[in-house]
């Protein structure tokens, strides 16, 4: 549970939109997103 205008829920939010791109990028069973180094998927992410 999250409450409503709190950090959490900012969070929240922030994972949502990052987990909604990359299934907006990568479709199922596509083997690019392996050939990825941590380093490419930090900086795609801005972490």
């Amino acid at each position: 549970m999250i409450t409503q205008g709190t950090i959490e829920e900012k969070i929240h939010e922030l994972q949502q939109n990052k987990r909604d791109l990359i299934e907006s990028v990568v479709e199922p069973g596509d083997q690019s997103l392996s050939r990825l180094t941590e380093k490419e998927i930090r900086e795609i992410l801005n972490i």
